[in-house]
């Protein structure tokens, strides 16, 4: 029995686009983790033995890591900065979206898109001289479109 090949960070990319252009990507990606946010809610009512548990979605979101090349980043931060901050009409009417490409071994290609998404804190470190310099930040939003099998 044969293992079969499992997806590996290199076969994924991460695209960000503001308003239908694409401001940043992401090829030097450290890490990603994305989640489909879906609390359990609980119940007890008198008179039964047992609670009663539901599901609820509440959105999508994760966290990534990348580290820096270009200081094209830079306008990035300032984009969500500036929509954050409602510095305009443009800024207040920016939608960003993630797409997330994931090609498999088998051919198959899944792309993963959020949209409308809000970015948390952007933290910038760097760990010693000979590190490189990596961003990190956080996102959320309330849709999530997957294409599986896409190309």
């Amino acid at each position: 029995m044969s293992a079969l090949p499992r997806l590996k960070g290199q076969e994924m990319s991460i695209r960000v686009f503001r308003n239908d252009t694409v401001v940043k990507e992401l090829v030097l990606i450290s890490t990603i983790n994305d989640n489909v946010n879906i609390d359990i809610k609980e119940d007890g009512f008198l008179g039964e033995s047992v609670n009663r548990f539901d599901n609820v979605l509440n959105g999508y979101g994760g966290d990534f890591e990348f580290q820096v090349n270009q200081s094209r980043w830079y306008e990035f931060t300032r984009f969500v900065t500036d929509k954050a901050q409602r510095l305009s009409i443009e800024a207040t009417t920016t939608v960003f979206n993630i797409v997330m490409t994931e090609s498999y071994s088998d051919g198959n290609v899944n792309i993963i898109a959020y949209m409308g998404v809000a970015f948390g804190a952007f933290n910038k470190s760097t760990a010693s001289r000979a590190d490189f310099v990596k961003v990190k930040t956080s996102f959320s939003c309330s849709e999530r479109d997957e294409q599986l099998n896409a190309l």
